[in-house]
């Protein structure tokens, strides 16, 4: 999945760029259930939440790890960013 550029006239199709709008998009056009999410990245948290099991994946590609639990707090703030009312995974 990645951000539509249109060439002739420059502009964006979409927005894709960030995984709130990744996870938004993954839900508004019904795509299926993930079962393994891996990243890089902590900033991926809004797609992780879209999996049914998520890894992040550590010490330059060599540790997968289980991604971690958030707290309560962080919780809250990843929610705020997307759409609540998707039926996400939360741990």
């Amino acid at each position: 999945m990645a951000t539509e550029y249109d060439r002739e006239f420059g502009v964006f199709l979409n927005n894709l760029m960030y995984a709130k709008e990744k996870a938004k998009y993954i839900f508004d056009h019904g795509f299926p259930v993930i079962d393994n999410f891996y990243s890089d990245s902590l900033a991926d948290t809004p797609l992780a939440l879209c999996a049914q099991k998520a890894h992040l994946v550590t010490n330059k590609a060599t540790t997968v790890v289980d991604w971690p639990d958030l707290d309560e707090e962080t919780m809250d703030k990843v929610k705020k960013k997307i759409d609540t009312g998707w039926n996400i995974h939360l741990k």
